[in-house]
């Protein structure tokens, strides 16, 4: 299973583009790079990631938002737990 960190600490929107947003995410729902991975969002809230959510759910991928970096890295580097259903954590 691949670790995959994702860092909005201090980004800035560049354009108020929805549609570029969404094709983003259209494209990350299909990608077959993203099969396997685990994913904690860094300084993105759950609410501004509810898409990527769905996303990951639909993908069956586990995904996790975090404040800190070292927590998130904590939680990426933990042994997966086997489960029949992937698991959320916020």
């Amino acid at each position: 299973m691949r670790n995959i960190l994702v860092n909005f600490r201090n980004a800035q929107l560049l354009a108020n583009d929805d549609s570029g947003r969404v094709d983003f995410i259209a494209k990350s729902a299909v990608s077959p790079a993203l099969n396997g991975c685990r994913v904690a969002m860094l300084g993105l809230s759950r609410e501004d990631g509810r898409s990527t959510e769905t996303t990951a759910q639909i993908r069956k991928l586990e995904l996790a938002f975090f404040d800190d970096r070292e927590e998130a890295i904590r939680w990426l580097e933990r042994m997966p737990i086997k489960t029949s259903r992937p698991r959320h954590i916020s």
